[in-house]
């Protein structure tokens, strides 16, 4: 090549799969898109200290390259540049004063690279620049650098630890995701940081240490998702928003302080960490996500008045509840919203509530008192089963005018307890359906359906000598056309 050269043009020796070396003339500034790309037999290069620009892809795929040294004229270092490069194993960037960024893809699918030098001057790493570097154990980073792209670590299987710049602003989605060995991760120092990007540390399962900086406001969706070591982690004053899944899946999370200023907890958000025993709700919080502490180990829960909706399988499965304290504020509880919390006992229903949906304390197999604090009215609902398969309740307690949707004691005889009484005044079809004959007081319609027989109670709450009221007697007749036996 000619002493003077200057720039070698985009794809100039690509797929030369029988190149071994080649000398670059001391001129040379810049090698653009895929100059070598697929070199396969390439084994080593010396680049001209001149030298600014890396082009897009320019070494991706030369697999027998084990080794290169970036000059310190360098200021551009483009996407993909190195990708799929899987014998290289050291990469050494430190001369390279200028250098400011690496771009996505860089060093992506390197799988040998177990040591790479980063200079002081580089702010910012692209999109899975070292995405699936799987020999990389530790990588030092620069005290300048202010963004991790998407996916910048991603897949980094044998990355143990790593301590995040002072000078951080931005963790990119993903950023760590699949990390598996990565087993604690300092931002203390981070002060500026104010976000953690969705599925930041997704999959991290050996993660057992965070130390999160005070400046931090917001912790997105599947953030931590799936750290199965993670046993505690100290929320930060600051933060008020935590997104769906943040802690998805944690099993070994036992405790967690949530700060007094957060005012959202996503959806599912600890859904799954079987360890986790208490948590105390902010009074700031204004929305609890369907499924955000389904199947946790949660004893008892009081819900701030700032919430007035219970959301669909809220405090599903949490087997070791006993109690919940709703507010006066809770106007609708969700379908499943305690589904299958088999040590839950009583439940206080508050005043304005308007609607508990279907299969709401679906197979609470301990539940022995539902109460309503005050008179009310529960309007009609389209929803069917709330209590569907409850196995002991002896109890209800409901208010004068409550008016409650169809079916809402619906299951098979045998599963309901024969004990249950009621106290109501407006009533609808198949409302106290499967109730065991034998604690009906009076027996005012039977009639077979399936292989079941459904009887229907209704005992006036009034003063002694009150009467069923004929008129309610015989719309039901005239609506089901149906026999009665007294």
């Amino acid at each position: 090549m000619p002493a003077a050269l200057t720039c070698l043009g985009e794809s100039a020796f690509r797929d030369c799969m029988a190149l071994k070396s080649i000398k670059l003339p001391a001129a040379l500034t810049r090698l653009d898109e895929s100059v070598f790309h697929g070199c396969t037999a390439l084994a080593g290069i010396e680049l001209p200290v001149a030298l600014t620009s890396l082009g897009e892809s320019v070494f991706e795929g030369c697999t027998a390259l084990a080794g290169i040294e970036l000059p310190i004229a360098l200021t551009n270092l483009g996407e993909n540049a190195f990708r799929n490069y899987t014998a290289l194993a050291v990469v050494e960037l430190l001369a390279a004063a200028s250098l400011t960024e690496i771009g996505a893809g860089a060093f992506k699918g390197c799988t040998a690279l177990a040591g790479v030098n980063l200079p002081a001057s580089l702010i910012r790493l692209g999109v899975s620049a070292f995405r699936n570097c799987t020999a990389l154990e530790a990588i030092e980073l620069p005290d300048a650098l202010t963004d991790l792209g998407y996916g910048a670590f991603g897949g980094c299987t044998s990355l143990v630890g790593i301590e995040l710049p002072v000078a951080l602003t931005g963790l990119g989605e993903r950023v760590f995701e699949g990390c598996t060995t990565l087993a604690v991760v300092e931002l203390l120092a981070a002060a500026s940081l104010t976000k953690i990007g969705a599925g930041a540390f997704k999959g991290c399962t050996a993660l057992a240490v965070v130390s999160l900086p005070a400046s931090l406001t917001r912790i997105c969706e599947q953030a931590f998702t799936g750290c199965t070591a993670l046993e505690s982690i100290e929320l930060p004053a600051a933060l008020t928003r935590l997104g769906a899944f943040a802690f998805w899946h944690c099993t070994s999370l036992q405790s967690i302080e949530l700060p007094a200023s957060l005012t959202r907890i996503g959806f599912g958000a600890f859904d799954g960490c079987k360890k986790l025993t208490g948590v105390k709700l902010s009074a700031a919080l204004t929305s609890l996500g369907s499924y955000a502490f389904m199947e946790t180990a949660l004893t008892v829960v009081t819900l701030p008045p700032s919430i007035n909706t219970v959301n669909e399988r809220t405090f599903a499965a949490c087997t070791a509840f006993v109690a919940v304290h709703l507010p006066a504020s809770i106007t609708c509880i969700e379908k499943k919203a305690f589904a299958w919390c088999t040590n839950l006992t009583s439940v206080e229903l508050p005043t304005l509530i308007t609607n508990i949906d279907w299969l709401a304390f679906c197979q609470c197999e301990s539940l022995k008192l539902l109460e309503f604090v005050h008179p009310g009215t529960v309007e009609h609902a389209p929803m069917r089963y709330p209590y569907h398969y409850i196995l002991h309740v002896p109890m209800v307690r409901m208010p004068i005018g409550l008016t409650l949707s169809s079916d809402i004691f619906g299951g098979p005889p045998e599963q309901v307890c024969p004990a249950l009484q009621i106290r109501i005044r407006s009533y609808g079809w198949g409302r106290f359906r499967a109730l065991h004959p034998k604690l009906l007081r009076r027996a005012v319609i039977t009639r077979a359906v399936g292989f079941f027989w459904y009887r229907i109670a209704v005992e006036r709450h009034c003063a002694p000598g009150g009467r069923l009221r004929e008129l309610d007697r015989q719309d039901f007749l005239a609506k089901f056309g149906m026999d009665s036996t007294a």
